[in-house]
């Protein structure tokens, strides 16, 4: 039989709690210091930067060697990975449970959706990274993650599609769980980033204070809430085509196309 006809054999499962730690690892990483990159987390983690990088994108299998060298790398005891590993016994659900949590935790995975509405959107991860000011390596991942909860597909030309159609935001307002704490406060950091960067044509920081009593509040709550779904409405109605992504935080500015003295994290 021809060589091409012999399927490679699959001696390796994908350890998802580890792969899953890693990736978190990183990410913390490149929070920490915008000039962290890829072959800074391999040099690290004493690993080719090619072979991390398709450790990370779930496309090489962790072997147990290199699993002992990666723990010994981070510093990690046996204890905290057997924490880690017995979490969930069934990988599947445990990828889902992982891919769940950081889709709902990290915006650029919701500023990757919206960004698929825009005229010159380009199916391509550096298009997206440049866009974003996001690392492309976490781009990547994003987009796995995405394809892997059917939330974002190819059409019929090869072009990335959102497959939630015409509904803004994967996010539910009302859901509180440290993945939405999380991704209210990565929010809150790029509108500080943008208070100081952007001009104030293209942005809108404004507050009120005043006094109240407690019995106050839920009206205020069900007011924003009534306005967030108008703008909301109003979003889905624009005339396209649409050009921008544009968050709304009770302060508005763009996370898109506005890169000037911003860090656009390395490979």
């Amino acid at each position: 039989m021809p060589y091409s006809y012999i399927a490679p054999m699959q001696t390796e499962t994908i350890d998802t709690s580890f792969l899953e730690l890693l990736r978190t690892e990183f990410k913390s990483r490149l929070r920490k210091n915008p000039q962290y990159s890829l072959r800074s987390f391999a040099r690290d983690l004493k690993m080719n930067d090619s072979s991390l990088s398709q450790v990370l994108r779930g496309r090489r299998s962790i072997t147990r060697k290199m699993k002992l060298s990666l723990i010994e790398a981070l510093g990690m005891s046996p204890d905290e990975v057997y924490k880690i590993e017995s979490q969930t016994p069934d990988p599947k659900f445990r990828q889902l449970n992982e891919d769940t949590f950081h889709i709902l935790s990290d915006w650029y995975h919701d500023a990757i959706l919206e960004l698929t509405s825009l005229e010159n959107f380009e199916s391509d991860a550096q298009w997206i990274s440049t866009k974003l000011g996001v690392s492309k390596t976490i781009i990547n991942l994003a987009l796995e993650r995405l394809k892997r909860a059917g939330l974002i597909k190819l059409d019929r030309t090869g072009k990335l599609k959102n497959a939630l159609g015409d509904s803004s935001n994967i996010l539910d307002s009302e859901f509180t769980s440290t993945a939405l704490r999380n991704y209210q406060e990565e929010l809150m950091d790029l509108s500080k980033a943008s208070l100081w960067r952007d001009s104030k044509s293209s942005r809108d920081h404004t507050s009120l204070l005043f006094a109240c009593n407690k019995d106050f509040v839920p009206k205020m709550k069900n007011e924003i809430t009534q306005f967030r779904r108008r703008i909301a409405r109003l979003a889905q109605e624009q005339e396209k085509p649409l050009s921008l992504v544009y968050v709304l935080q009770l302060a508005l500015f763009p996370v898109s196309d506005n890169l000037k003295d911003k860090n656009t994290l390395k490979e």
